[in-house]
């Protein structure tokens, strides 16, 4: 899809969020400069997965699938973790995606699990996490039994600088506890 496809998507995009918006000149310049950004992530991508074969490595991404594919086709290799973990913390669990909570879910098997985390603290998004993730997961704890403890303290930042910031962020993370 060239340039004109891409400026049709995406004026049927903002049509249906906000009639009243346009698309501009830096709209159709953007649009004129995705087949170079497309090719050259490809590109990019292609000489990374070159590199990793060239020096025999993984990044963070093939360890997890890795470990998922692990977990799931050696039933021998996830009935050892069954039995070696009784209990797993995963701390800043609002920065996780999916596929490292069917990691975690893997690994965990019914064991007691404790998830640390603030929607409002998730930064990670460009590396996929979701967290939608997070909330879920908390959800799915709470409706099989486990509880939801609130931290409500922080030895952080002062009380005024936590209502502040508050305040300060309402406009782009609403007025719930957990947006």
């Amino acid at each position: 899809s060239g340039p004109a496809d891409l400026l049709a998507h995406w004026q049927k995009v903002i049509a249906e969020a906000d009639p009243t918006l346009e698309l501009n000149d830096l709209d159709r310049q953007a649009a004129e400069a995705m087949p170079a950004l497309r090719a050259t992530f490809a590109f990019a991508l292609q000489r990374l997965e070159g590199f990793k074969r060239e020096r025999n490595a993984l990044d963070f991404d093939d360890l997890v699938d890795r470990a998922l594919r692990l977990l799931t086709e050696h039933d021998s290799v996830r009935q050892y973790w069954h039995q070696a973990i009784s209990a797993l913390l995963v701390d800043e669990f609002q920065d996780t995606n999916q596929q490292q909570r069917d990691l975690i879910a893997l690994l965990n098997a019914g064991g007691r699990l404790f998830i640390v985390g603030d929607a409002k603290q998730s930064i990670y998004r460009f590396q996929g996490a979701e967290v939608a993730v997070f909330r879920n997961e908390r959800k799915h704890i709470e409706r099989t039994g486990g509880a939801h403890v609130g931290l409500t303290t922080s030895y952080r930042a002062h009380r005024e600088l936590v209502i502040g910031l508050n305040d300060l962020l309402r406009p782009v993370l609403g007025e719930t506890e957990d947006p």
